[in-house]
């Protein structure tokens, strides 16, 4: 079963990163009209190559932290990107996987290696809500207006790791 791409949110050209081949082919299954990577230097390549609308990517890939400087190449590109990774103790091994869209996670109770997984994964950027819209938005006026987006790389890696504020100060 093949997703169809909601035209509204102008996400025709997808790149989807990920160093794993079970993982690029259930997303296949569920996004074959997508172009696939499997490392953040090949992502980067074609970032440059090629105007995206959305960028799924892997965290760890070449280093711990790749998946970062294809969400960094993504945002200067005026691409969505999302970061979809294994959470948890065994990281590759494990089945929960969590979804950035660089503030706020979602998390998936299948693997990466699940097409559920993909399908859901691009249904929620489809349907985007509260903070989740307002991160597109900001891209799509980003885009609109052609200013190009510069990034520390310092600013890009605490903002993703920065946990969302807890009531209570936890």
């Amino acid at each position: 079963m093949t997703v169809e791409i909601n035209r509204k949110m102008n996400l025709e050209k997808i790149l989807i990163v990920d160093d794993r081949d079970e993982n690029l082919e259930a997303a296949r299954m569920v996004m074959p009209q997508a172009d696939f990577a499997r490392s953040a230097a090949e992502a980067i390549e074609l970032l440059g190559k090629k105007g995206y609308d959305l960028v799924l990517t892997d965290m760890q890939m070449e280093t711990l932290t790749a998946g970062l400087s294809v969400v960094k190449e993504a945002l200067v590109k005026n691409a969505i990107p999302y970061v979809l990774t294994h959470t948890g103790p065994a990281h590759h091994g494990a089945s929960t996987v969590e979804m950035k869209p660089y503030c706020g996670g979602i998390y998936f109770t299948n693997g990466k290696a699940n097409a559920e997984t993909w399908r859901e994964a691009l249904r929620r950027v489809e349907n985007a809500e509260g903070a989740h819209l307002m991160y597109h938005q900001v891209i799509r006026r980003i885009k609109e207006r052609g200013h190009p987006v510069v990034l520390d790389d310092v600013v890009i890696t605490a903002i993703y790791f920065a946990r969302p504020y807890q009531a209570g100060g936890k």
